[in-house]
């Protein structure tokens, strides 16, 4: 009975799941529907419903057991769209149903790549805990951080930080993030970095605050925070 489709193609178990209808999805499945050889239509509406935090039908779409793992053309999973569009809670749903977190798309980037590089601080603690960590993309998220506090991203830091990026990675001039922060006058992003264990090499240090200030070294430390010494 439940394997009957619609003109549109559509059986009872797709309806209830487009619908956002867990607890007839549920009497589906109990009942013995399946998804069948709709997976990959099912796919394409949890793919739509993470992009646009429609929490009802991705659980519906659990519940009847898409695959929550399908790609899209770009290889985005259903986890990296809900990232990309700060559907924290489908985030969270996904990984919950199984949602592979080491998985990359066509540009190589990583869920929790993807994360970092959009801010989403929750959501990199979500991954972190799930057991993602950069991998080998630290050069790639390197750079992002050296873009971010040269830019003074906060929340892009503060996430580049949370997913384990190296705080005291160098670019080809030898240039640490906390360098760059400090030549760009980014005082919140310094603090952040030193509380991350940013290495502080006062000598490197001043060349930055001499380059940036003009008149004056400054020498940051955790415990007295500012000591402005003249040249």
């Amino acid at each position: 009975m439940y394997a009957v489709i619609t003109q549109r193609g559509d059986s009872a178990m797709m309806i209830a799941a487009s619908e956002g209808g867990t607890k007839v999805v549920s009497l589906l499945v109990k009942a013995g529907a399946t998804l069948g050889q709709q997976q990959k239509k099912a796919y394409e509406l949890l793919r739509s419903a993470s992009e646009r935090g429609y929490v009802e039908i991705v659980t519906s779409l659990i519940t009847a057991g898409v695959d929550v793992n399908g790609r899209d053309r770009d290889r985005d999973s259903a986890l990296m769209t809900a990232i990309r569009n700060g559907r924290t809670e489908v985030v969270s749903l996904l990984i919950e149903a199984g949602a592979n977190i080491h998985l990359q798309n066509e540009r190589g980037d990583s869920a929790l790549m993807i994360a970092a590089s959009e801010g989403r601080t929750k959501v990199v603690s979500l991954l972190v805990k799930a057991g993602a960590t950069l991998g080998q993309q630290q050069k790639e998220a390197y750079e992002l951080l050296r873009s971010a506090s040269e830019r003074g991203y906060v929340g892009i830091v503060t996430s580049l930080i949370a997913a384990g990026v190296d705080v005291n990675g160098r670019d080809k001039d030898r240039d640490s993030a906390l360098m760059v922060a400090i030549r760009n006058g980014r005082t919140e992003v310094v603090s952040l970095l030193i509380e991350a264990g940013a290495n502080i090499d006062l000598q490197e240090i001043r060349v930055s605050f001499r380059f940036s200030l003009g008149h004056f070294t400054t020498a940051w430390t955790y415990d007295s925070r500012r000591l402005l010494v003249p040249l």
